[in-house]
């Protein structure tokens, strides 16, 4: 992309994520190549539309440009977020085991119910018919 060499607001360029790179790739959460990655470069979006050169010119055309300057206090909520995305994620996951533990804890405790009720009504019946014989 030869329209944005020595932008002062667009930068273009390529990392190698097997070398150099793969502390800069781990930091932006790159786990496939090719990864186009844009925006803040505080706060990176991963780009979600089609590979080809005119797709590539007419997205930067429309998304690309000045980034406007940040106030100490979004830079550090933006910083905040990004720390506290892991503890989120990990509580995510969490409460979605929960949920499917929870409803296995459910349908066991129905499924032993039933089986107990079954056995346990059917002794008791046979033992009130044999008290009623006596």
């Amino acid at each position: 992309m030869k329209e944005y060499q020595g932008s002062d607001s667009v930068l273009v360029d390529h990392v190698d994520c097997t070398e150099e790179g793969k502390t800069l790739c781990q930091k932006h959460s790159v786990r496939g190549y090719p990864t186009i990655k844009w925006g803040d470069p505080e706060d990176l979006q991963d780009y979600q539309g089609q590979r080809s050169l005119e797709a590539l010119l007419k997205f930067a055309q429309e998304n690309l440009g000045p980034l406007k300057e940040k106030t100490p206090l979004e830079k550090a909520m933006q910083r905040a977020q990004k720390a506290i995305k892991p503890l989120k994620d990990d509580i995510d996951h969490i409460l979605k085991f929960r949920k499917n533990a929870a409803a296995v804890l459910l349908v066991g405790g129905i499924l032993i119910g039933l089986i107990l009720g079954r056995c346990c009504c059917a002794r008791r019946a046979a033992v009130d018919a044999k008290k009623k014989e006596e």
